[in-house]
């Protein structure tokens, strides 16, 4: 049991990287294309296109490899049984 959690905690910590890094990313791109702009804006625009390339990596659309561990689980995938 705790080596299943280990590795929840390890996919969670990489999934999080992936996400700042991603983000990063987007923000530099975004801030060269209108340097102008308002840098909230620009930053919850660089987080939306992070986190899409996050959910394709990790294949968390419906039937991803994600969504099918989470399946397999006692209970609901994401309810509060899970």
């Amino acid at each position: 049991m705790a080596e299943n959690n280990e590795i929840m905690d390890k996919i969670v910590k990489n999934i999080g990287k992936d996400f700042d890094y991603q983000t990063r990313i987007k923000l530099r791109k975004k801030m060269k294309e209108a340097p102008d702009q308002d840098a909230v804006d620009v930053f919850d625009e660089a987080e939306k296109d992070a986190m899409k390339e996050v959910r394709k990596k990790y294949g968390f659309k419906k039937g991803g490899s994600v969504c099918k561990l989470a399946t397999k689980g006692k209970g609901r995938a994401y309810g509060k049984n899970s």
